[in-house]
Parts: structure tokens; sequence; C-alpha cells
């Protein structure tokens, strides 16, 4: 009787280790590149990677022409995913279910002509489908509706919140469910610029007082020495972003998991704009 309930325990014991090392190797498998993060003594540790590779998107993918200083993506949560391709002057929509090409958005002024964005670097897309683009090289935030036609221009607002000299420069927008459009405007430091539904200027959201204190001006003065003295595991790291961001621009594709999700990924100029994949739990 021992030896049998002996036998159960150890087949019991095998199969959790099994499942324990099949587990670990979903979640763990290696991918073209190392995945690491820092631990408390700022040493960077390999860790299991939070997207895996598994398909490499590009224009010519696509049938169209290749993207060029792809900027911004947003996902409307239901069925589309919008590439906001910057030096293309337009909007690539992917269906989220393939991402495969639903159809491009040229923009188009009031009068229908078209419109040539300077240097849009963010896009947000409301349920309703008017389609918001952050232009920091025009200064201006668009309004757009689904087709692309420009229903309004959000400007720099005239206030005395700004200070003097205040150079308008929106790189990013969202809209809540009241419609309230928040701008992060380039070099701003007193918070997302808040607009009403009509496009008024109401003030900043999300500004802080920071107060000096010795504790802060050590911080500063070590933030200028630590990249001198960047250790071995930080320049590797840094090496291995960079030759990341080297590669031709393109929409990177990966999946480790069950559940779809679309974020931002590691971008660089013109290069990998975003992962569309799935998280590895």
């Amino acid at each position: 009787m021992k030896g049998r309930h002996l036998f159960k325990t150890i087949v019991v014991f095998a199969l959790f280790i099994g499942i324990i090392a099949n587990f670990g190797m979903i979640c763990s498998a290696e991918g073209p590149y190392n995945d690491y993060t820092y631990n408390a003594y700022d040493q960077s540790v390999p860790t299991a990677p939070g997207y895996l590779p598994e398909r490499l998107i590009t224009g010519a993918s696509l049938g169209i022409d290749g993207f060029k200083d792809p900027a911004d993506i947003y996902y409307n949560n239901r069925d589309s995913v919008f590439l906001l391709d910057s030096g293309n002057s337009r909007i690539v929509v992917l269906s989220s279910e393939d991402l495969s090409l639903k159809k491009i958005i040229y923009p188009l002024d009031s009068s229908e002509n078209s419109l040539k964005l300077v240097e849009p670097t963010g896009i947000f897309v409301r349920p309703d489908g008017d389609i918001f683009i952050a232009d920091k090289g025009a200064g201006a935030v668009y309004v757009f509706d689904s087709e692309g036609k420009q229903k309004d221009t959000i400007g720099c607002p005239d206030s005395d919140l700004l200070p003097d000299g205040f150079d308008y420069k929106p790189s990013k927008v969202a809209v809540d469910s009241n419609g309230i459009v928040y701008v992060i405007s380039y070099g701003c430091y007193n918070g997302a610029l808040q607009f009403d539904q009509y496009y008024n200027f109401i003030g900043f959201y999300g500004s802080e007082t920071v107060t000096m204190t010795a504790k802060l001006v050590l911080e500063k003065m070590w933030a200028k020495i630590v990249p001198k003295s960047m250790s071995k595991n930080q320049a590797r790291a840094r090496a291995t972003r960079a030759h990341a961001a080297s590669a031709a621009p393109a929409l990177l594709s990966a999946a480790s998991g069950n559940t779809p999700s679309y974020a931002p990924g590691h971008a660089h100029g013109s290069h990998v704009l975003f992962l569309a994949g799935r998280y590895c739990e």
C-alpha cells in the first residue's frame, strides 16, 4: 500500500514539474532579441518576453507605397487600427482582425482640397469616427471626419494662463467621453492643455508644483554624471535598442498568448512602429 502511494506521489510530482517546465518554455521562449529589466542595483537581468515577433507588415506587404516616418497608432477597440503615416501625410486604416488594409485616408481641408500635414506626431479617433491629429510642425490639432475632411482646428490658445512666448507644439492628443480634449505640447511642463467640447481652452491638466530640495539637486547632479560612467550592461542594452530601432519602417506583429492587444512599440524616428500581439501571462 505504501509503495503504491509513493508511486502515485512520484507520478503527480513528475506531472507537476512537466507542466511548470512547459509553461516556462512558453513564457520564456527565445526571440530574435534578449529581453531584460533592471533590478534594485540598476543591473540588467534576463526576463520573460512580453511579446514575441510573429509578423512584419510593411507598405509593400499591404500593396501600397512604403511607410515614411510612421509616428503614432490608435486602436478603436472595435475593428480598426489607425496608423499615422507622418511622412506620407496619410492615415492607413487596418483591420484589427488580421491587420489587412481597409482604406487610406488623405486629409482634406474644409474646401476638400488636399491638406498637407507638416509634422504630425499624434492621432486619436473618437467613437463617432472623428479623427484628431496633433501636428507639431504646424502648431495645430486638426479635427477631421471619418473620411478625412477637416471639420475644425485647435490652435494655440490666447490665455493669461500661458507663459509669455509660449511655443505651441502639439505632439499628442486624446479626447475623453465628455468631449474634453487633452493636448500634450512638446516642451510644455505645465501639464496637458485642456479644451472643452467647443475647443475653448479651459486650463491645464496634471500639472504639478515641484519644490526644489537638496535631494532633487543631488539627483539632478547625479543624472549628469551617470551617462558618462554607464555600466557595460547599460551600454550594451542601449546599443541593442539602437540596433533594433534601425530597421526599415514597418509594423511588427507579435504573439505570445490568447488575448489580442495593441500597444506602441519602441519607436525611433521612422522605424519599428508598434507591436500588435498578445501578452505573455
